[in-house]
């Protein structure tokens, strides 16, 4: 089986992805390439991205690029800041993204900073089918993870980043026999500033404190 994962070697996610896949066994057993944008710059890196792959457009719309990625069993976005355009994601077999929150509950991007400021106690990454609206695909699986009261967003994020990649792994050993299942509605976290991140954190201690929780998104869906 042939694996392609798309991936930014820049971020963190990225970094402990390969720093956990470049002596896991599932490279003896599957054929795994990583698909890089087509802006990457060398970093140190590069000796576990030998097979690795560039992208002509990184939003997937040159046909040199969708003809490319036809010859892959499976894709997976794991981190890929870059929004695959309508006419990849209809002409190639599904896609499956790894997002870093559970779902529906927490699509858009960085969502382990509202995480951090929700005072959220368990975590979940989840693995959906990539469609053309962001984070709305049928979900494949999921994984939760501990948050603790003094884990910083970065802790967060790491714990998010391992858990993917335990779904990650799990979807290219078992070849994703799961059944995806539709999203209900749910909320979209817009980024937003630290200050009003750590505003919403502190209002959230204070109402816990008296025996309530407020979460406060940026957008309902």
């Amino acid at each position: 089986m042939k694996v392609g994962i798309l991936i930014d070697p820049t971020t963190i996610k990225a970094k402990i992805l390969i720093d956990r896949l470049k002596n896991h066994g599932i490279f003896k057993k599957k054929e795994i390439f990583f698909i890089l944008p087509s802006s990457y710059k060398h970093t140190d890196l590069d000796y576990a991205l030998r097979d690795s792959k560039f992208l002509k457009e990184n939003d997937l719309s040159c046909e040199e690029d969708i003809n490319f990625l036809k010859d892959f069993d499976f894709l997976i976005t794991f981190g890929w800041p870059f929004i695959v355009c309508e006419k990849a994601v209809n002409s190639l077999s599904s896609i499956i993204n790894i997002h870093g929150g559970k779902l529906p509950d927490y699509r858009g991007s960085s969502v382990y900073y509202h995480m951090w400021a929700h005072l959220e106690k368990i975590g979940s990454t989840t693995a959906h089918i990539l469609v053309k609206s962001i984070d709305e695909g049928d979900i494949i699986s999921s994984k939760n993870f501990n948050i603790s009261f003094w884990d910083s967003p970065k802790d967060i994020l790491k714990k998010s980043s391992n858990a993917g990649i335990d779904l990650l792994i799990e979807i290219i050993d078992k070849e994703n026999k799961n059944i995806p299942k539709k999203q209900n509605t749910g909320r979209y976290f817009y980024p937003s500033p630290i200050w009003k991140l750590v505003l919403y954190r502190i209002v959230n201690i204070i109402m816990a404190t008296l025996g309530k929780k407020i979460i406060l998104p940026h957008k309902l869906k």
